[in-house]
């Protein structure tokens, strides 16, 4: 009876830990895939125009306004960022050898596309 019961709870405490993980997957898919991306393109983008040489003041405050526009919405995602920075910490205790090099890759990757997507767009604000 009281295997039978511990079965339970570590079945109930296994699939929270599964759902847990998948949710955490999806929104870090997300993130990686869609938000930063999009955020880079749009960086790429506004960045193309060189400033110094637009001579009409119309497109050179189009230009400035887009790219305060883009920094907000990176200040916006920060919270994610962080969140997912935050999860990806607590997971690698969690994972097997080759699950924390994964972790490790993965979150390397984010933070350098991260960091150069703020410092690209926070040098020209």
């Amino acid at each position: 009876l009281d295997i039978g019961k511990k079965s339970d709870d570590l079945t109930g405490k296994y699939e929270k830990q599964y759902t847990s993980w998948l949710t955490f997957e999806s929104e870090f898919n997300t993130f990686r895939d869609q938000i930063i991306r999009d955020l880079e393109q749009r960086a790429n983008s506004i960045l193309s125009n060189d400033v110094n040489k637009i001579f009409n003041i119309n497109k050179m405050t189009a230009v400035l306004n887009e790219l305060k526009i883009l920094d907000d919405d990176i200040r916006h995602q920060t919270s994610n960022y962080n969140h997912l920075h935050k999860q990806l910490i607590e997971l690698r205790q969690y994972s097997s050898t080759d699950g924390q090099r994964s972790i490790h890759n993965e979150q390397a990757s984010i933070e350098t596309r991260w960091n150069q997507l703020n410092k690209q767009v926070s040098d020209k604000v």
